[in-house]
């Protein structure tokens, strides 16, 4: 396994106000809508207190029934412009056990905001492309679940 960190680092501008691409992190609920690299894989959301040091455990399930479960807690929440958590695969993952840290920071601009996702600590040959896979398809789900929620309070 190659030890060294590498980080990964997305951006997206969305046509929203910043405080609703804020809150679309904020509960359980918008979490589940769109926190998912594909269409096709289901996230269920066991546990998420949204608060410093709040935890969450969530479990993904895949078309053919395989599940996948990452656990984590808040480390900073300063609405609505920046938030970290940790971010930590279980076993049987590949890459369980290792803790790596998300840092998401919204800044607002004339027609709405840019989304900044840096994560960091991701070890091992395979583990930082996944991630960006994993974040691409997930910014692209948050997109359409700004649209599609477009009059609801999220």
């Amino acid at each position: 396994m190659n030890d060294r960190a590498v980080p990964v680092r997305l951006q997206r501008r969305f046509p929203h106000a910043i405080e609703r691409v804020f809150a679309a992190f904020s509960t359980a609920e918008a979490i589940a809508s769109w926190l998912s690299p594909a269409d096709e894989i289901t996230l269920i959301v066991e546990r998420f207190h949204f608060a410093v040091e709040g935890a969450y455990l969530f479990h993904y399930l895949d078309p053919n029934g395989s599940r996948v479960s990452l656990t984590g807690r808040f480390l900073t929440i300063d609405p609505p412009c920046r938030l970290s958590m940790t971010w930590q695969w279980l076993p049987p993952d590949v890459h369980a056990g290792i803790e790596s840290v998300v840092l998401v920071t919204l800044a607002q601009e004339d027609d709405g905001c840019l989304l900044t996702v840096l994560h960091e600590r991701l070890r091992g040959v395979d583990m930082p492309a996944r991630h960006a896979a994993g974040w691409a398809g997930a910014l692209t789900r948050l997109s359409h679940y700004l649209i599609e929620s477009e009059g609801d309070s999220t």
